[in-house]
């Protein structure tokens, strides 16, 4: 991997990153309530990570986009960015495999009373040969996050890896500025809060 396409993934990363923020602010003020998140939220970050992506940027994602033959979600940028929730409920209500195997991925749970990123998160190594998509025990949302852009920015790396990569970073980046996936008060990362009028 060169440092100019290094370079240039990460910062693609760094800018959605900050397109989240906006977006979680406009999904934040929403009179919806905490589940507003889910697909609406996601597709939200999504249009606007699409209008801040340069054009040479765009035309990367699409390549890798167009050659997607997942059915899950539209193949488009937007709907591609709600995929790794689809994918990891496919089977919630049958067999779980998908579920089990992804759902730590989605979130990490840095307790609000004693911050401990160390505990929150293993910070577990892929092993290596191992592609970013491979199941650990452990995943986190900040592992998974720094694997699929490694995977990414990786030229080397296999056409259906780097796809999978660019959907799970589509919706992850999302994730992590979702403020009840990034931070627990002993409440299943506010999965256990009543919420008024539900």
């Amino acid at each position: 991997m060169s440092a100019t396409t290094d370079g240039r993934i990460f910062g693609m990363v760094r800018s959605l990153s900050l397109v989240v923020l906006a977006g979680a602010a406009v999904s934040l003020t929403s009179a919806r309530g905490a589940n507003a998140w889910g697909d609406e939220g996601h597709r939200i970050v999504g249009r606007i990570a699409l209008s801040l992506l340069t054009p040479q940027a765009r035309r990367q994602v699409d390549a890798l986009l167009a050659a997607d033959t997942d059915t899950l979600t539209a193949p488009d940028f937007v709907a591609r960015t709600t995929w790794a929730d689809h994918w990891r409920d496919s089977d919630r209500n049958t067999t779980k495999i998908r579920y089990t195997a992804t759902q730590q991925r989605h979130f990490v749970d840095i307790e609000l009373t004693a911050p401990d990123l160390a505990q929150a998160c293993a910070g577990s190594p892929l092993p290596a040969g191992s592609p970013a998509s491979i199941e650990l025990a452990q995943d986190c949302v900040l592992d998974k996050v720094r694997q699929f852009a490694a995977e990414l920015a990786d030229q080397e790396t296999a056409g259906p890896e780097r796809i999978l990569a660019l959907k799970y970073l589509l919706h992850f980046t999302s994730d992590l500025h979702q403020p009840l996936h990034a931070a627990d008060n002993h409440d299943g990362g506010g999965n256990d809060v009543p919420q008024p009028n539900s």
